[in-house]
This record gives structure tokens, sequence and C-alpha cells, in this order.
């Protein structure tokens, strides 16, 4: 299953994060400025994975993967 929202609040992002720890076998990605840093985090909380663009950035937020490796990397 695969979830895609655009947040509007801290909150929205809250919830989105309290339903990626409560299921399994899903992504959540939440999309938009306020939604980039989901991207990276929800994959460490349970989301099976993100999407990062190769060249052309295809969705509001999205990282490309440089921008996701080189996160990733610095831990």
């Amino acid at each position: 299953m695969k979830i895609a929202v655009t947040p509007n609040t801290l909150d929205d992002l809250k919830r989105l994060t309290a339903f990626t720890l409560s299921h399994r076998a899903v992504v959540t990605i939440a999309m938009g400025a306020k939604g980039m840093a989901s991207r990276i985090y929800l994959p460490l909380v349970g989301a099976l994975f993100t999407f990062a663009s190769l060249e052309t950035v295809t969705a509001p937020g999205q990282l490309s993967i440089d921008e996701v490796m080189r996160f990733y990397q610095s831990f």
C-alpha cells in the first residue's frame, strides 16, 4: 500500500508518522515543502522505501537520489 499526502501542518506529519509506525508493508510519503523531510525519515520509522528522482523531479518536495544518498551517508 502506498499513501502520499500533502501536509498542511506539523500535526499532519505526526499523523502520517503514527500511521507508518503502526502499519507494516506500507509506503508513506508527504509531498511539498512541508513534507520534504518525510522522504528521509519515514523509511527510518517503518516505510518500506521512499521515492527519489534520478534526473527530473516528478513530485513536489521530491529529493534527488544524490540528496538522499548524501543524507544517509552522513550517519
